[in-house]
């Protein structure tokens, strides 16, 4: 299998990858302390939470494996009401919060922003606001900038696993670079039942958005070369908003 694969594909967590690894034959290598999925047609990563890491795999994705389009996929948290768990959501457009880079991908409609950190309720109107998006995560931005980088198209494709009502933040906590803490998550939810409902609701739509993730990749990874065409099918009965 030492054909040039067509599709990088870089989520930022296992959770998010690991309905279409099981599903799937894929070899596996590893590259600067990471671990890669290799098919005929794609290479799939997590390179853990942030755009730091982000942008560290993904160079060492592209300088391994020389991939022809970069796919930065996972979840992502509604800035728009009428977006809900797990609408697949494919943005035209991805933005930075703290840099303000603005990436155009090769297909989408609507606007993505990436921010440093989980958002809570207040933080996700803000920036629907300031930078007219429709939804948000934290590793997108990176990827399309080494794409822009190394002359690469790039997609996102991401499945909102929380609502605009949805406060998530107190998971930020757990969030590191490299994983989530999930003993000392656990520890700090179990004596706080205010938060056993948001938990559930995580977990339910974390479950749904992993399936979704995996159906629409399973075709992309099938058929590369009808790419757009199966990002359309899924990106305009979802999209909120078309920009510019």
């Amino acid at each position: 299998m030492s054909a040039r694969p067509q599709l990088g594909i870089i989520a930022a967590l296992k959770r998010e990858i690991q309905p279409l690894i099981r599903s799937r034959k894929f070899e596996r290598a590893t590259a600067a302390g990471s671990n890669f999925f290799r098919s005929s047609t794609a290479v799939v990563v997590c390179c853990g939470t942030g755009c730091g890491a982000a942008r560290h795999t993904t160079n060492v994705l592209v300088e391994t494996f020389c991939p022809e389009v970069l796919i930065s996929i996972g979840f992502a948290g509604a800035l728009d009401a009428r977006m809900k768990a797990p609408a697949v959501f494919v943005p035209e457009y991805v933005v930075s919060e703290q840099s303000g880079a603005e990436f155009r991908s090769a297909f989408g409609y609507g606007r993505l922003v990436t921010a440093a950190a989980v958002a809570n309720v207040d933080k996700k109107r803000e920036l629907a606001a300031r930078f007219n998006a429709q939804a948000v995560d934290m590793e997108a931005a990176a990827v399309a900038e080494v794409a822009q980088q190394q002359g690469l198209k790039f997609v996102a494709v991401k499945v909102i696993s929380d609502d605009l009502a949805s406060d998530m933040s107190f998971v930020g906590q757990f969030i590191t670079p490299k994983r989530f803490r999930t003993a000392a998550f656990l520890s700090y939810v179990a004596v706080r039942p205010r938060l056993w409902p948001a938990v559930n609701e995580l977990r339910t739509n974390s479950s749904r958005a992993s399936i979704a993730l995996r159906e629409i990749l399973e075709l992309i990874i099938e058929k590369p070369e009808k790419l757009d065409y199966l990002l359309a099918s899924v990106a305009e009965p979802n999209a909120v908003a078309r920009t510019r």
